[in-house]
């Protein structure tokens, strides 16, 4: 197991995208989580290593974004999961576990195994902040400038879902307005 500090610097909505499994295919509405991994302020010649981590969007009992939110946030997820604001995430820092054969620059569920918040006595001021900007992209009102700077296979998967289809015919239309 690798344990790295990071930031969480975006929630990008993948839309709904077919899984396929073994014994059966279905359809899953994605979000993925980007964090940017950082160390203290003097590291220098720092790089934008980034770590993605993707779920389902349902915070249901059980389900892997639920276990996650509430691994790194403890009782203040608990207190607010009634309506949690994912944005509240963007700027959060917290301590990811990796699997150990997998490199720091990976996308995909299974390098990520846990999320845990810092410990109590790190003072989060000397960490170095994020060299990325923080963003949501939302497949229903699309930031494209967020768009274009996700590698070209996450930009793949959400040029699939039908909602992102639906925003852009819907932004076709207006244009001819």
């Amino acid at each position: 197991m690798k344990f790295l500090t990071a930031c969480c610097i975006q929630v990008i909505d993948l839309g709904t995208q077919r899984i396929n499994a073994t014994n059966r295919d279905w359809c899953a509405r994605k979000i993925m989580f980007t964090w940017e991994v950082v160390g203290d302020q003097t590291t220098e010649g720092r790089t934008h290593q980034k770590v993605y981590k993707a779920y389902d969007m349902r915070l249901t009992e059980g389900s892997e974004l639920r276990q996650d939110l509430q691994s790194w946030f403890g009782d203040e997820f608990n207190e607010s999961n009634k309506r949690f604001d994912l944005k509240s995430i963007l700027g959060k820092y917290c301590l990811l576990a990796l699997d150990s054969s997998s490199g720091v620059e990976v996308v995909g569920n299974q390098s990520v195994q846990k999320i845990t918040p810092l410990s109590s006595d790190l003072d989060q001021n000397t960490l170095a902040k994020p060299l990325t900007r923080y963003g949501i992209f939302m497949t229903s009102e699309p930031d494209m400038d967020l768009f274009d700077s996700l590698p070209v296979e996450i930009q793949e998967q959400i040029k699939n879902s039908p909602e992102y289809v639906s925003a852009q015919d819907r932004q076709s239309s207006e244009d001819y307005d």
